[in-house]
């Protein structure tokens, strides 16, 4: 079979300026995504979370095999896979524990002391925030060494444009030793009640964004058309 000459010159003309624009810095060439610096300061503490025969292990990659990302806001999915990454680049286990939360485990939370927000009042009802935790030691970790995953992770959502906040670090002062509010393992979207008033209007004020997920919106608005009726999704 012959070829086509027209297909022939396209091709011609199309690395023919690839060419040129590379040339002129147009068309910058794809660089490996670069790995978060971590501050010297942190240095034996990183050391001290390295754990790379559980990395290895069938329990470690389980893990994230049993996410269940359905109720999830795809900002906190985005975010949860890469942060889990980035610590895993480093040799450090870390693991989604909970995303969606439903009405009567976030009470039940609330009465054994474990959660200070009630029932409706949770950014997890709504998919919009997520607890990561240590794959082998769970919250075990001393301060210093959340400390150290608290920068981890607030450089990744710095990376990736999000607003986010830290259990760690509620009052936003960078300090995570006066605050009694101390929840290490949570981040949430800053943002999340405007998601929740949106979702009370019954309208999604991303729909024409690209990355928005409509499973979610879904998901979380059967939680609040269930909230009203007194309905507890997981019974």
């Amino acid at each position: 079979m012959k070829n086509n000459p027209n297909r022939l010159i396209q091709r011609f003309l199309r690395k023919f300026f690839a060419g040129v624009f590379r040339a002129k810095g147009a068309v910058p060439e794809k660089r490996a995504p670069q790995i978060i610096r971590i501050p010297q300061k942190y240095t034996d503490v990183a050391k001290s979370l390295v754990d790379k025969d559980w990395l290895q292990s069938a329990t470690y990659k389980r893990h994230m095999g049993d996410v269940d990302w359905a109720k999830t806001h795809p900002d906190i999915k985005a975010f949860a896979i890469r942060f889990v990454k980035e610590c895993e680049i480093r040799g450090i286990p870390m693991q989604v524990f909970e995303l969606y939360r439903g009405h009567e485990r976030q009470e039940n939370l609330k009465a054994q002391g474990r959660s200070n927000a009630s029932a409706g009042n949770s950014p997890h009802q709504y998919g919009c925030a997520v607890d990561i935790i240590s794959s082998r030691h769970g919250w075990n970790y001393t301060d210093r060494q959340w400390e150290l995953i608290g920068v981890i992770g607030r450089e990744v959502a710095r990376k990736m444009n999000l607003k986010m906040v830290w259990g760690g670090d509620w009052d936003g002062d960078g300090d995570i030793y006066d605050n009694r509010l101390f929840d290490a393992a949570h981040w949430e979207l800053k943002d999340w009640r405007d998601y929740r008033a949106e979702l009370y209007m019954q309208r999604p004020r991303y729909v024409a964004v690209p990355k928005f997920s409509p499973e979610w919106f879904a998901n979380a608005q059967a939680y609040i058309k269930a909230e009203r009726k007194g309905v507890d999704l997981d019974a």
